[in-house]
């Protein structure tokens, strides 16, 4: 599992979400989406506190992880994230 954040979108979610610094954004499987790494299952993401037992990658000074109990969504895969006329977009 390898999460890769390119330049525009590392500067969308400092500007869009203004963390603090305690906060991480976290990746995990939902139903449906555009990118489905599993068979109905896409990805979203939300802001919240950085468990001890996730993975996580900080790039750029922000902090993006997928907890533990996600990881079987993300294993064997890259998510590479991007953003494009302000929506995300993510590709393997």
């Amino acid at each position: 599992m390898k999460i890769n954040l390119d330049d525009k979108a590392q500067q969308w979610f400092q500007e869009e979400l203004a963390l603090s610094d305690d906060m991480a954004i976290k990746f995990y499987p939902r139903y449906g989406g555009d990118l489905q790494l599993k068979q109905g299952i896409g990805i979203a993401f939300t802001v919240e506190h950085l468990p001890a037992d996730s993975y996580h990658e900080t790039v750029g000074g922000l902090t993006y992880f997928v907890d533990s109990k996600d990881t079987w969504y993300f294993e064997d895969d890259t998510l590479n994230v991007t953003v494009d006329n302000d929506e995300i977009i993510y590709s393997k």
